[in-house]
C-alpha cells in the first residue's frame, strides 16, 4: 500500500510517497498546512521504499540514500525538503525570527535558540495575531517572507501557554496552528516592528526602543547571508528596518509580554502617522 502527500513550501511543490506505514504515520503529523501566497517554481518528487530491511530514499527519481529505520528516513525526509526549499531561493538573506501581524502591522521576533521566539509567537496565536511563522523568515527587497514549519513546543511552553491545556499531550510537540482552528497563511510583506528577544525567565517584561544601527547588528548577528553569496546582504536588512520601530524585548511574563508588543506595534503606527 502506498501513501502519498503534496506538499508546499514556498516555490517548491513536493510530492512524497512511501510504501511504509509506520513511515507514514511517523511524517503524517510532520507536514504544515499553511496557505502560501508564493509562485512555485520548482517541483520535486520524493519516494521511500522498505528494501531488505532498510529505506531506500529517491529524489526525482535518483537514488539518494538509505536509512535503517522509519524514524531516521523520515528524519532525513523532512530535512532534505527544507533544504531544497530554501535552496530554491538563494538570494534570499535568512534570520532567526517568528513572524506576526496585528492589525495589518507585521513584526519580526529576532533571536537566538532558547530566547522564546516559539513561546511568544504561540501565545500571540491566542491574542488576535495573526501568526505567521516561529523560527525563520527570508528577508529581500525590502519585504519578509515567513518560511512555514511547524511548531516545535518544548514543555516548558506546554506549561506557560494555558490555552493549550487538554490540546496537547505533555513532552515535545509539534504544532500546526491550523490545528487549532486559526487560519495560518505566508505572504510576502514589510515589517512594521522589530522586537530583539533577551529572556528575563520569571520576571517582567520590559520594552525599551533600540537605536537602528544597533538593532541592524543583533539582527546580523542572528542572520545567515544568502546562498548565491551576494555582497550587500546587510542591505537586506537594513531595507526591513527602514521606517520600522525597533525595540529590546526582555521577555518574562507572557501577559506582559503581549501587551508591550501591541504598545510597541501602537508606537509605530502612531510614529508613521
Amino acid at each position: 500500500m502506498n501513501f502519498d502527500w503534496s506538499v508546499r513550501l514556498l516555490a517548491c511543490q513536493f510530492q512524497i510517497t512511501t510504501d511504509c506505514d509506520r513511515l507514514a504515520a511517523w511524517l503524517t503529523p510532520m507536514f504544515q498546512h499553511a496557505a502560501q501566497d508564493y509562485p512555485v517554481s520548482r517541483h520535486h518528487r520524493v519516494e521511500v521504499h522498505q528494501e531488505d530491511g532498510r529505506y531506500r530514499i529517491q529524489e526525482d527519481g535518483a537514488a539518494r540514500a538509505f536509512e535503517p529505520t522509519p524514524e531516521a528516513a523520515g528524519y532525513a525526509v523532512c530535512a532534505r525538503v527544507h533544504q531544497l526549499a530554501l535552496a530554491a531561493l538563494p538570494e534570499f538573506t535568512k534570520v532567526h525570527a517568528g513572524c506576526a501581524t496585528w492589525q495589518g502591522r507585521r513584526l519580526l521576533a529576532v533571536g537566538p535558540a532558547h530566547s522564546g521566539k516559539t513561546t511568544l509567537m504561540t501565545r500571540l496565536l491566542f491574542e488576535g495575531f495573526s501568526v505567521h511563522g516561529d523560527e525563520l523568515v527570508l528577508l529581500n527587497g525590502g519585504e519578509a517572507v515567513p518560511f512555514p514549519r511547524r511548531f516545535g513546543l518544548r514543555p516548558r511552553t506546554l506549561a506557560l501557554i494555558p490555552q493549550l491545556a487538554g490540546f496537547a499531550p505533555p513532552g515535545h510537540v509539534v504544532l500546526d496552528p491550523s490545528q487549532l482552528g486559526f487560519d495560518w497563511r505566508i505572504t510576502p510583506a514589510p515589517v512594521d516592528a522589530v522586537f530583539f528577544l533577551e529572556p528575563n525567565h520569571r520576571g517582567r517584561t520590559e520594552l525599551r526602543p533600540c537605536p537602528q544601527h544597533l538593532m541592524a547588528q543583533r539582527v546580523m548577528s542572528q542572520s545567515t547571508p544568502p546562498d548565491t553569496g551576494r555582497r550587500g546582504w546587510l542591505n537586506d536588512v537594513c531595507a526591513i528596518l527602514n521606517g520600522a520601530g525597533c525595540y529590546i524585548l526582555r521577555l518574562g511574563d507572557l501577559d506582559t509580554a503581549v501587551a508591550a508588543v501591541k504598545d510597541g506595534l501602537r508606537a509605530t503606527h502612531t510614529v508613521a502617522a
